[in-house]
């Protein structure tokens, strides 16, 4: 039993850490796709930055930078990716353990 306990414990970490994984790459196509947005609004203010050789430099750069929709939405995906966690660990411990009381964290 305490190698199918370990085995379990660690796909429920595994399944974590992808959720996590996951969530970093929708961070970063987010912000990319912000990038692109400003760059074409920058490219129409400045049709001639080729010639006068300036150059474009987002102001969207990390997570904070983005739209507090944005932000919301990606607290959400990291909320459920614990929450997740969370629940497949106190279902797997009930189910092999029988229920115990909830621990205070």
């Amino acid at each position: 039993m305490d190698e199918g306990f370990k085995k379990q414990q660690e796909q429920i970490q595994l399944n974590y850490r992808k959720a996590k994984a996951d969530n970093d790459r929708r961070t970063r196509q987010y912000i990319k796709d912000q990038q692109d947005i400003e760059r074409k609004e920058w490219e129409k203010e400045h049709p001639k930055y080729k010639r006068e050789g300036i150059v474009f430099v987002p102001k969207t750069k990390t997570k904070e930078d983005l739209s507090q929709k944005k932000q919301d939405t990606l607290n959400e995906y990291d909320k459920v990716a614990v929450e997740t966690r969370e629940k497949c660990r106190s279902d797997f411990i009930q189910s092999s353990f029988g229920a115990v009381p909830e621990l205070h964290r």
